[in-house]
């Protein structure tokens, strides 16, 4: 018999409320499908993102550093046209511009603003697409060879800078975007999480294992990274001088 246990994986469920027994177990209430289920773990991990599903249901707080937000759209490239497979970012008055090649011959674009300073019109395609465009140096790439699809939509994601207060407790931890989230001007998300989700491996192993000092060194290792961060976004976002009375610019250059 194999030493390994088989995963259930509960798609399309929703999580109700968790509660902790006497022995410290969990209980977990989820909708799947419409009716309602109870599971039991003994440990719990939140990986739900920056929206901290657990940690909320858990009355966990959340820090956040700024309101950034990031408006994205793709686009199709003509077929004669094609651009190196780098990423471009731009920076502009009121925030700054990121695009990508993505397959299929198609552009990602993103608008990155504080979520006070956005300007409705922006949700407008034919408005988004034409600042896009006048960039100076992404826009000078692609001018006339984007083509605007029916099905294009312009979506809204939170980009801040934000953590848990607590990103772990009693047989449960955060991990990835659940405990720290990162501006992506920093290219600091994935690397993060790949040793984030090491780092709680081993966290929680121990933990299983009797060592109570497992999770606080799990969350001490994070925190002084976190503030390590911080500084670097901030010694990075102070390299832009040119619109330093801009709100947006002038946040940053404060912080």
């Amino acid at each position: 018999m194999s030493k390994y246990q088989a995963v259930e994986w509960l798609l399309g469920c929703k999580l109700l409320r968790v509660k902790q027994d006497n022995n410290k177990n969990w209980q977990l209430t989820v909708n799947c499908n419409g009716k309602q289920q109870t599971w039991g773990a003994r440990f719990l991990v939140d990986a739900t993102g920056r929206i901290a599903k657990l940690a909320r249901c858990l009355g966990i707080k959340r820090e956040q550093y700024d309101r950034l937000i990031a408006l994205a759209c793709p686009f199709k490239l003509q077929l004669n046209h094609t651009i190196a497979n780098y990423t471009y970012i731009e920076a502009v008055e009121n925030g700054w511009w990121y695009a990508a090649v993505i397959p299929g011959n198609r552009l990602m674009t993103v608008f990155m603003t504080d979520a006070d300073l956005l300007d409705k019109a922006m949700l407008n395609l034919d408005f988004y697409q034409e600042l896009f465009s006048q960039t100076h140096l992404i826009g000078a790439l692609v001018k006339d060879y984007l083509i605007s699809e029916l099905n294009n939509k312009i979506t809204i994601q939170t980009a801040s800078s934000s953590h848990l207060r607590q990103v772990f407790g009693e047989n449960w931890l955060a991990v990835g975007d659940a405990a720290f989230a990162y501006d992506p001007i920093s290219s600091y998300g994935i690397a993060s999480a790949l040793g984030g989700g090491f780092y709680a491996g081993n966290a929680i192993a121990d933990h299983l294992l009797g060592k109570r000092e497992a999770l606080p060194a799990y969350s001490f290792i994070h925190e002084k990274n976190y503030k390590l961060y911080l500084e670097m976004l901030s010694n990075q976002y102070q390299l832009e001088k040119r619109w330093s009375n801009n709100l947006f610019w002038k946040r940053r250059h404060c912080a």
